[in-house]
């Protein structure tokens, strides 16, 4: 749906119908990356309101709910005030990166808020085809002249899976192929379509379904190493009205490359890794998921190799010392042992003749110099006492590490989902 030079109105509050000496005249404009709301008056958008708390400190992003010229209502969320213009029209504009807009003109208007409760939404990732690849679309070609026969279905919901979600919650996991024609007789496309449905036993919020829809780009990540997110979703209230979601934060990758990696070798194999791996990042607690943060925002590009390694290498100190203390055991420094005993080949393909005593304190010297000291080293100085000596850095040894680091932080994540994986499989795909 379009929003471009769009006029709607605007509130602070949800509004179940027009009145307007109370809302404000807007007018819409799809960006790249964010939608902008042109408010037609300052009294309630002034971007002097930044300045409410202090010099300096910017209000909080805010909620904003409006309608477009069809009445369809829209929920503006994580939405800034940009600019104010005091000429002989005073206006205000707005920007939101994220938003949801009703499918249907209904009265009274029925604004998405916080406290609304959710029963379903549908799951949009454009790179899901590529891990449950069935195509609804069969094409059939007949004679010299090649007599083409095409055939498009869209396939009733299948069932996956059901996990836990929350104490008292449930989802359950739907897989839909279909299709989506576009043109005209004279110039005509059809693209197959793979999407999720997610399903609730409970009511749900906005916040829960953003937390799950992240948890499952996670999940397909695992699946077939893509960067990009879903950043589309249709969401469903239990009074039958359905909203399209659109979150411009996640955009970034919506035109990458075709996937080549694939953790199933199996299809019978499909649905139970992904089940795994989705349990696994479900029940990622708060307090663990900056633990966890390389795989949560996978696609945010950290810059620093030093920054990289530093997260990767935290996975490992975390996932070993929940194993330490499972066993009623204390935090092992030298942990790392243990990866490079358990991950021999992976560790050769890196270090071949390097003594693992000798390579893991090295690493680990690294990751307390860059933790206490900053990213800028020559010499490495390696805690032994006899004598103390001094590890010689080059670029290709910080890069090889790093690799190596982020190789097995990946192999045991699919550890921890009960996967198993051949340890060099990810060399040719993680850089």
């Amino acid at each position: 749906m379009s929003l471009n030079n769009e006029l709607g109105y605007i509130d602070k509050e949800p509004f179940k119908k027009i009145e307007v000496e109370k809302q404000d005249m807007i007018v819409l404009n799809e960006k790249d990356d964010y939608i902008e709301i042109k408010v037609n008056g300052v009294d309630k958008y002034d971007s002097f309101e930044m300045f409410a708390s202090g010099p300096g400190k910017l209000v909080e992003s805010k909620l904003y709910y409006g309608i477009n010229s069809k009445y369809y209502p829209i929920t503006f969320f994580n939405a800034n005030i940009k600019t104010t213009s005091y000429s002989s029209i005073s206006s205000t504009t707005i920007i939101s990166k994220m938003y949801a807009i009703g499918r249907e003109a209904l009265e009274p208007i029925k604004h998405i808020t916080p406290e609304t409760k959710l029963k379903k939404f549908d799951y949009y990732n454009d790179k899901l085809i590529y891990y449950y690849s069935d195509n609804p679309i069969s094409i059939k070609r007949k004679g010299i002249k090649e007599e083409i026969t095409i055939k498009a279905k869209t396939n009733k919901p299948k069932k996956l899976f059901s996990l836990k979600y929350s104490s008292n919650n449930e989802i359950s996991v739907y897989l839909i192929h279909s299709f989506n024609p576009s043109g005209n007789i004279y110039d005509f496309s059809i693209k197959p379509s793979t999407y999720l449905q997610i399903r609730f036993k409970k009511s749900v919020s906005i916040d829960d379904i953003l937390r799950i829809s992240a948890r499952i780009d996670s999940t397909l990540h695992m699946c077939i190493l893509n960067k990009n997110k879903s950043y589309i979703a249709t969401i469903y209230d239990y009074s039958k009205r359905t909203y399209n979601f659109y979150n411009y934060k996640q955009k970034k990758y919506s035109s990458e490359k075709i996937p080549t990696f694939n953790i199933c070798k199996d299809k019978k194999e499909l649905k139970t890794i992904f089940q795994k791996i989705l349990s696994l990042f479900l029940n990622i607690d708060f307090e663990n998921s900056n633990t966890y943060l390389p795989f949560i925002n996978f696609n945010k590009e950290i810059g620093y190799y030093e920054m990289e390694f530093l997260q990767y290498y935290k996975v490992l100190e975390v996932i070993d010392y929940e194993k330490q203390k499972a066993k009623g055991k204390g935090k092992d420094k030298c942990f790392l042992k243990k990866y490079l005993k358990k991950y021999p080949k992976l560790k050769d393909y890196f270090f071949k003749g390097i003594d693992i005593n000798t390579l893991e304190s090295e690493i680990r010297s690294l990751r307390n110099y860059y933790s206490h000291d900053g990213f800028y080293v020559e010499n490495l100085p390696i805690p032994t006492d006899n004598p103390k000596r001094f590890k010689k850095i080059t670029v290709q040894w910080l890069y090889d590490v790093k690799r190596l680091i982020k190789i097995i932080a990946y192999n045991e994540i699919y550890d921890k989902a009960a996967i198993t994986i051949d340890e060099l499989e990810l060399t040719n795909y993680l850089y």
